[in-house]
C-alpha cells in the first residue's frame, strides 16, 4: 500500500492502517493491524509512505481504517491530509477440482 500524505502543520507522526476481510464490518480501534508506520517527517509537502504487511492475505475483499497518533500516542488524524492511495495485489487462481 502507497499512500501520498503531508500533515497540516509540522507535527510528526506515524499512520495505522486496519483491515477487516471479506465484509466481516468495518474497521474499528480493534481491528487488526495491516501495518503502522514509522516515524514520519512533519513536512507540510506531500511524501509517500509505503506499507507492507508482514505476512501474505488472502481474502476476496479488504477495508481499511487509516488514523495517526503524533509523538506522544495522541490521535492526529485531524493534522493527516491524504492525496491518494494504491494498493498492490496479485489474483491468486484457484484450480477447481
Amino acid at each position: 500500500m502507497y499512500i501520498t500524505y503531508r500533515f497540516k502543520d509540522s507535527t510528526n507522526g506515524y499512520i495505522t492502517v486496519r483491515r477487516e476481510l471479506d465484509g466481516a464490518g468495518i474497521p474499528a480501534n480493534d481491528s487488526t493491524v495491516f501495518k503502522t508506520s514509522g516515524q514520519l517527517s512533519g513536512s507540510t509537502g506531500w511524501n509517500v509512505v509505503h506499507l507492507v504487511p508482514t505476512s501474505t492475505i488472502e481474502c476476496e475483499s479488504i477495508s481499511f481504517r487509516i488514523a495517526t497518533s503524533n509523538n506522544s500516542g495522541v490521535d492526529a488524524t485531524g493534522f493527516l491530509e491524504i492525496n491518494d492511495i494504491s494498493i498492490e495485489y496479485r489474483p491468486k487462481r484457484k484450480r477447481a477440482t
